[in-house]
């Protein structure tokens, strides 16, 4: 099942896109916001599965537990576009025998197949050994996918490596034609790392990529709140102007001792959350109280509404992009969309561009 990627619109000012996305009888326009199974308001369905050293190698020798793990996934799956991501969070390098066990997980239950998020190895490996490790795991991968034959593959950039070896994974992609990637920004934010982007989309389009590849964010940072202040830029849902064109979910909690949990907690009069503002690009923070007085009774009702209300504002950009050359005026009236941060993606698509007539 090819994906077909049509490029529709590049805003003239910004870096946001209008793609038309077919992946067999199913088409996507972007930029969309994906969902997942108890909230299905998106065409685009997110499974997320970990596996480490241990679970894989259950599988390899229990088979009543690898039926358990199929169920698992299986149960996750819609009639939309089914986007299966494997983290194989574990420092070890697997074997042929454990690459074949995830990769045959994930094509069963995924309209597209997505190379393996190495998490751990991302995390703790320098250097060359980093590189070569990567390209190992996901050459191999995408070569057990390709005698199934019939699905699209596409390739996960980890946020985390280095700006050095872009360019060696862009072209080991692109020798494979894997033209689309997704982006796992790892629990940081679109902007912790600028110049990275900015190296990224050079290469895609020095490469020739651009027109013909999407890109696919998870685990972006949503923002962090500081003290006395009321609300944030949606860091997540703000990507969208960074060049990306499907906003996924992010798996990753806070990174925080239990300790300092509990000690926070303690400090507050009432638990508060964050809320998606359409309005303003923002998350506000609401506390138990309000929410619960407006039927917002819990964690999946709070993960649902922002994630509803994200998909909907994708909607209104997908209708801007067809109809407008820019859509700065429009983004300009996000109280929370700041005059840096309008600097910020105008300076990434000049330098992208620079030297270049290519301005679609």
């Amino acid at each position: 099942m090819k994906i077909n990627v049509k490029l529709d619109n590049f805003d003239e000012e910004l870096m946001f896109k209008r793609f038309n996305l077919k992946v067999g009888d199913k088409q996507i326009v972007t930029p969309i916001k994906a969902s997942y199974k108890l909230n299905p308001v998106s065409s685009i369905n997110e499974i997320y599965k970990k596996f480490d050293f241990n679970k894989i190698n259950k599988c390899i020798t229990n088979e009543g537990f690898e039926r358990m793990v199929n169920a698992d996934v299986k149960k996750d799956m819609t009639s939309g576009i089914n986007i299966c991501l494997i983290e194989y969070n574990a420092f070890e390098m697997p074997d042929d025998k454990q690459i074949e066990v995830l990769s045959d997980l994930q094509y069963e239950h995924s309209d597209i197949v997505v190379t393996p998020i190495l998490s751990k190895i991302t995390r703790e490996l320098t250097e060359d050994k980093l590189l070569n490790s990567f390209n190992t795991i996901t050459n191999k991968y995408m070569e057990i996918v390709e005698t199934l034959n019939h699905k699209s593959i596409v390739g996960i950039i980890p946020s985390r490596m280095p700006r050095q070896f872009l360019e060696p994974i862009i072209k080991n992609y692109k020798s494979k034609n894997i033209t689309s990637f997704v982006i796992d920004f790892d629990g940081r934010s679109v902007d912790t790392n600028e110049s990275w982007i900015r190296k990224l989309f050079r290469l895609l389009k020095d490469n020739d990529l651009l027109e013909e590849s999407f890109l696919y964010s998870i685990n972006a940072n949503t923002g962090k709140f500081m003290k006395q202040t009321n609300e944030i830029l949606a860091k997540d849902f703000i990507c969208s102007g960074f060049g990306i064109d499907i906003l996924g979910l992010n798996h990753i909690p806070p990174r925080m001792p239990s300790e300092a949990w509990t000690k926070i907690k303690q400090q507050r009069r009432e638990n508060t959350f964050r809320m998606f503002n359409r309005n303003s690009y923002g998350y506000l923070k609401r506390t138990e109280t309000e929410l619960k007085n407006e039927g917002i009774n819990n964690r999946e009702d709070r993960n649902n509404f922002n994630i509803t209300e994200q998909f909907n504002e994708s909607k209104v950009l997908q209708l801007k992009l067809k109809e407008e050359n820019s859509i700065e005026p429009y983004i300009r009236t996000k109280s929370q969309v700041t005059e840096n941060i309008i600097k910020q993606i105008k300076k990434i698509r000049k330098d992208v561009f620079k030297g270049t007539n290519l301005y679609f």
